[in-house]
């Protein structure tokens, strides 16, 4: 071995030890100093509009959760105890399905990209549509969903996402052989 090959740090330090066969039987020796070796990302950071989005989806999962919570917990009408708990599972459903999109999208995946927008629209027409009965909640409600949509449809998340191979490519929805069947053109 030469003096540089045993120096554990440097950029190309992972390549040389993989390609030592006398190092890749110990796994330790072979792991230990790539793991040191800055590694590079496929995909770019994420964008602050994604994060914002995650975070916004997060904070009203943990809000539906809560309702749920409360729901059950709270002081309950005689006469309408029997509709608690489908006001319970139904809210703590919302808050799972909410804790899913924002793990997914952070984990980059882009499927819940389109929930999240249209979850944010569907708070703002809530929101505006509860204006006259209780305002400053009304309004809250209106700005988070605003808030959501607009960084789940940001152009930074978009491009953030764009790599990610869980579904179809928008060219390719009729498949490889398009909507004829065959792979000749139609004609």
């Amino acid at each position: 071995m030469s003096a540089d090959s045993t120096l554990p740090d440097g950029p190309d330090r992972g390549a040389e030890i993989a390609a030592e066969p006398s190092l890749t039987a110990e796994p330790s020796a072979a792991v230990a100093p790539s793991a040191a070796a800055p590694t590079e990302s496929v995909r770019p950071a994420r964008p602050v509009t994604l994060v914002a989005c995650v975070a916004l989806l997060a904070l009203q999962a943990g809000a539906f959760v809560a309702l749920g919570i409360a729901v059950v917990t709270g002081p309950t009408p005689a006469e309408g105890a029997g509709a608690v708990y489908p006001v319970a599972v139904f809210t703590l459903l919302a808050g799972a399905l909410l804790a899913i999109m924002a793990l997914h999208l952070w984990r980059l995946r882009r499927w819940p990209r389109g929930a999240a927008t249209a979850w944010g629209v569907l708070l703002m027409l809530v929101g505006l549509a509860q204006l006259s009965v209780n305002g400053p909640v009304a309004i809250a409600v209106a700005l988070a969903g605003a808030a959501t949509a607009v960084t789940a449809f940001a152009p930074a998340t978009r491009l953030a996402l764009a790599g990610d191979s869980d579904g179809p490519d928008e060219d390719d929805a009729d498949g490889p052989t398009g909507s004829t069947g065959s792979s000749t053109p139609a004609g």
